[in-house]
Order: C-alpha cells, then structure tokens, then sequence
C-alpha cells in the first residue's frame, strides 16, 4: 500500500486498527470453542451431565469456557478420583495443549476480512 499524505496515513492505520479489531472479537470466542471441544474428550463422564454443561460464554471482548454443574470444579481438581472416562484437570490440559488457539484464530480471521 502506497499513502501518499498525512490523511492517507491516517486512514490506512484506522483502517487495519478496525480490521485487526474485528479479528481480535472473531478470533476469541473462536478460540474458547477450539478449547472446550479438547476439554470435552476428555471431561470425566458418569452421567454425561458435566460434559453438557460446558459452553462458552463471551462477555463483551472475553470469551469464557466453564462447566456448570456444582461439582464440576471437585472433578476438575480432584486428583485422587478414578475415571472411567476422562480424568482431573481436563479444562487446564486442554488450555495448555492448544495455548496457540487465539493465535491461530486470529490469523484466521485476519485472513478473512
């Protein structure tokens, strides 16, 4: 992109600013949905009710992932329980091995708009 003013400066960076604004708002809820679906494989499922509780929630330019069940942080933090399915820490781990989501999420939407 060739500017050839001040003004033409100015509206190029107002420009990207609303365009990388607009990734940003894409890519986060985004990226919660990337690590819910990770968290759910390996949610610890008696009565499937935990797993169904979990969503992700944006507010304003947060996105949020929680379950939703009055239990759901004792599974969460209980190393002690045994599993048939799934295991403790399942939304941690799942945070920790897709750190790269908003990342790639945002370059996603880069690449879009």
């Amino acid at each position: 992109m060739r500017v050839k003013s001040q003004k033409g400066v100015t509206a190029a960076y107002r420009a990207a600013a609303a365009r990388y604004r607009r990734a940003q708002e894409a890519a986060g809820p985004a990226a919660a949905e990337d690590i819910l679906r990770e968290s759910n494989r390996t949610v610890p499922v008696d009565t499937g009710a935990l797993q169904e509780s979990g969503h992700v929630n944006v507010e304003g330019d947060r996105a949020i992932v929680e379950y939703n069940t009055p239990y759901a942080v004792i599974v969460h933090e209980d190393m002690e329980a045994e599993h048939t399915t799934g295991g403790p820490r399942f939304l941690a781990k799942a945070i920790a091995k897709d750190r790269k989501a908003f990342t790639r999420e945002f370059l996603h939407a880069l690449a879009r708009d």
